[in-house]
């Protein structure tokens, strides 16, 4: 117990790529070359796993695109003692409903997070947990390409993902549009950036190396 929430309630389930070059971090080019972009995706999965894997107030859980048995997710597992998920369905919102779907099975909440934010804080993740275990149904952080870095669920259903042109800028503005379809309130916190583009490359936290 700490912060009076159980651990065991929430999961964190953190989504990330398998590491293979030419396929990750493609947008960083012409700024970075293949084997730099694929070291930027480890390091971004690896610095997010490191700031959270002891957090008090939830379960992390890595669920990855494909072959979780890939020496760098099983490493990763290995020195943080996380779990090793493999996501299923065709879209990122058909992974991500089957995550909750499963998560929920477990925990009273989950919270799917990407790994290209290295700013989702323990302050976020509190602010997001204590929001969902006091009847809010749904958590959302916005990130500023309008997609978002974080959404949490106490419930969920497949119409909150539908439609949804992923990795799109309305991203954000049609899951809103879904949820009030459904008649679900959310709450949202403060708009994050993530590390997609070039230009991002100047936000990186100060300890981040790659």
């Amino acid at each position: 117990m700490s912060d009076g929430v159980d651990r065991t309630k929430v999961v964190i389930a953190q989504f990330a790529k398998e590491p293979i070059l030419g396929e990750v971090k493609t947008r960083m080019a012409p700024r970075l070359n293949l084997i730099q972009a694929l070291s930027l995706h480890k390091s971004l999965v690896s610095y997010t796993v490191q700031q959270i894997a002891d957090f008090p107030l939830a379960t992390l859980e890595l669920w990855v695109g494909s072959n979780g048995r890939h020496e760098f997710f099983q490493s990763l597992s290995t020195n943080t003692n996380i779990a090793i998920y493999e996501q299923h369905g065709d879209s990122l919102g058909d992974k991500m409903y089957f995550a909750a779907v499963e998560c929920l099975q477990r925990a009273e909440a989950v919270i799917i997070i990407g790994s290209d934010c290295p700013f989702i804080s323990k302050t976020v993740l509190t602010t997001a947990i204590h929001t969902l275990l006091a009847g809010v149904p749904v958590v959302i952080n916005p990130a500023f390409d309008g997609g978002y870095v974080l959404i949490g669920f106490t419930k969920v259903a497949p119409e909150v993902f539908a439609g949804v042109q992923w990795g799109s800028e309305t991203v954000l503005q049609q899951t809103r549009d879904n949820m009030t379809q459904l008649g679900w309130r959310w709450h949202e916190l403060d708009t994050l950036s993530d590390i997609d583009r070039p230009t991002d490359l100047q936000l990186l936290p100060a300890d981040f190396q790659f």
